[in-house]
């Protein structure tokens, strides 16, 4: 897994560096940034909520017993999760706004300190 996210992150550097990097390329580069590190934090969280606590995930989904701390993690990481791809969705705009970007950022800081 982690070699394909590696991969992923490479392909998304190189998009974001022929988009151009100017002045005004700050917002955009930021939202790149989020969202591939949202990507190494998912891969973290999956293997210390998977692999660590060691919970089948075949019989958690299918049983549904996740503990509290296991299931607000889950949570959490499912919340980076869709604060990387809104930031991939902005990283995609020539001039995404400010304020959308540091939005993004607060939660994706909040579901950090939420999933550890």
């Amino acid at each position: 897994r982690l070699l394909e996210i590696m991969g992923l992150q490479t392909a998304v550097g190189v998009i974001a560096v022929t988009q151009g990097i100017g002045p005004k390329a700050g917002d955009r580069l930021a939202a790149t940034g989020l969202f591939q590190l949202s990507l190494c934090m998912a891969w973290l969280f999956s293997i210390a909520i998977f692999d660590v606590s060691g919970i089948d995930p075949h019989l958690a989904v299918t049983k549904l017993r996740l503990g509290l701390v296991e299931g607000s993690a889950l949570f959490f990481t499912g919340l980076m999760v869709l604060c990387g791809f809104s930031a991939y969705v902005l990283s995609e705009q020539s001039r995404p706004k400010q304020r959308a970007v540091e939005g993004v950022w607060g939660v994706f800081a909040i579901a950090i300190f939420g999933g550890f």
